[in-house]
């Protein structure tokens, strides 16, 4: 049965509300890892069958099915999520309508294969777009039931959902790659994750949608994604201008490499910043109206995440040629260089996303729009000169921007916080020297040394690593290290 008196919450106090929120982000911190750590290993195993050529055409064809995403799918669900307690009409005229987007948009993806195979120069980017068009309709068919399974808090379905379709849509990947199948394994290993999610979706959902709409909350939705368009555009373009160059000017292969390197920058960052991340909004939400402890909070977040986060990407730069020869085998060492760039661009994305927090929570939405339209501009603007230099430099006009964007950041809020640009930027100091240092001697190590392997290399690599990172913390700022060490115990109980 599904009516609106279901849908609707008690009302909750703050305390349990702050429960709920604390307990959905360590659901959404437990989902974030389980399925980057998955999906890294089906793919580990993968890589010894697939080719890098082959992994880019579903690089590419992701451009397409996530563009659509995020401009239509993800903006008809926001419109009627957002209100304070949506009705079971409202939920059903959403869920009509991104199927029906999703239908459009599966059908444009599945017809326009063909001329993106001529575009790309591609070949066999049109067999692959048309057989991976119908996750987008999984998408248009799953998206409503998310919101409303997030709406209710019920973080752990969608946790246990999603991580069971990436184990078993990846087992019957590495399946049929260990049998021959290549690029098709690849191709079915995506679809049947999809599928395997949505079935999982609506077999744990109570709610099932009605054959009634409201012509009333359909205009809505039509209205509030028009005024969302502009922020869409930019956003769709800042996540996959990138990829979409890399393809265009070196072919599959090409975006294979940059691919699996920007992937595992991103499942480092979700695995390092998710569980501080979901306590970030909350925290600086509930201050904001008092200056001072604004201040305090806002810094002890940048010492945390700083001290936590910083070694973390820096460490992984500097092992990025073992980590990517252990984890996917010697034809994808090319990454190694690209992922070493990205890795250091990981830190700043994350310490953006703290900023772009302050932004919401202070009502300046707009600040992050334009920080992300400067960042997308410059970074296209320097492909074009640095691509000269070989694919080894893929991602350096994509990390460069950084260097304008985030003193941008920091002087913005300095503003809305009293926090000044001098402590912000001193606050990080200590982390980014220790980890500077820390980058040192493990290259140090690696050039003065004789492995027998890269696995011993990146062990004790990652071992002295970390040694000399708590040394210098220890050195140069013990009271960072203890007040953070005390800051993360009293954040677990």
């Amino acid at each position: 049965m599904s009516s609106s008196s279901q849908l609707a919450e008690p009302p909750a106090n703050q305390p349990i509300l702050a429960h709920r929120a604390t307990l959905g982000a360590m659901w959404i911190a437990l989902e974030m890892g389980a399925t980057q750590a998955t999906s890294l290993l089906v793919f580990a195993i993968m890589a010894r069958f697939v080719t890098p050529s082959d992994f880019g055409l579903i690089s590419i064809s992701y451009l397409a099915i996530y563009t659509f995403k995020s401009l239509v799918i993800d903006n008809v669900v926001l419109a009627v999520s957002r209100k304070t307690q949506p009705s079971d009409l409202e939920y059903t005229t959403s869920f009509w309508l991104t199927l029906a987007l999703a239908v459009i948009a599966s059908a444009g993806i599945f017809l326009s294969g063909g001329m993106a195979e001529r575009v790309m120069n591609a070949p066999h980017l049109k067999d692959v777009m048309s057989a991976m068009s119908l996750i987008v309709l999984f998408m248009g068919l799953a998206r409503t039931h998310e919101m409303r399974l997030i709406r209710l808090f019920r973080f752990r379905t969608l946790a246990f959902r999603n991580i069971l379709g990436t184990v078993l849509g990846g087992g019957i990947g590495v399946a049929l790659a260990a049998h021959g199948y290549g690029l098709v394994a690849l191709v079915i290993q995506q679809i049947l994750t999809s599928a395997i999610s949505l079935t999982l979706l609506w077999a744990s959902s109570s709610w099932t949608p009605s054959f009634r709409i409201s012509k009333e909350t359909a205009l809505e939705t039509l209205f509030f994604m028009r005024t969302m368009a502009p922020s869409s555009i930019v956003n769709v373009a800042s996540q996959n201008c990138d990829t979409f160059l890399v393809a265009y000017f070196f072919g599959p292969a090409g975006a294979g490499i940059y691919a699996i390197a920007k992937r595992l920058r991103l499942a480092l960052q979700l695995v390092a910043a998710t569980p501080i991340s979901g306590l970030v909004f909350p925290t600086l939400a509930e201050v904001q109206n008092d200056g001072e402890k604004l201040r305090t909070v806002s810094q002890r977040m940048i010492v945390l995440i700083s001290f936590l986060c910083a070694p973390v990407f820096v460490g992984a730069s500097s092992l990025a040629r073992e980590a990517i020869s252990i984890g996917f085998g010697e034809q994808w060492t090319a990454a190694g260089p690209v992922f070493s760039v990205l890795a250091l661009g990981g830190l700043f994305a994350v310490l953006q996303n703290v900023s772009d927090t302050m932004f919401i929570v202070r009502n300046r939405q707009i600040w992050s729009l334009y920080i992300l339209l400067i960042q997308t501009t410059l970074a296209v603007l320097l492909f074009f000169p640095i691509k000269l230099l070989g694919p080894a430099y893929l991602a350096v006009p994509f990390v460069l921007p950084y260097a304008v964007t985030f003193p941008i950041s920091a002087f913005l809020v300095s503003r809305l916080t009293g926090l000044t640009l001098a402590e912000w930027l001193t606050s990080m100091m200590p982390s980014l020297a220790s980890s500077a240092l820390m980058f040192g001697a493990v290259k140090l190590i690696d050039s003065s040394v004789t492995f027998p392997n890269n696995l011993s290399q990146a062990v004790l690599g990652s071992i002295s690593g970390a040694v000399v990172y708590l040394f210098v913390m220890l050195v140069v700022s013990r009271r960072t290290v203890v007040s953070t060490f005390r800051l993360v115990l009293n954040l677990v109980h």
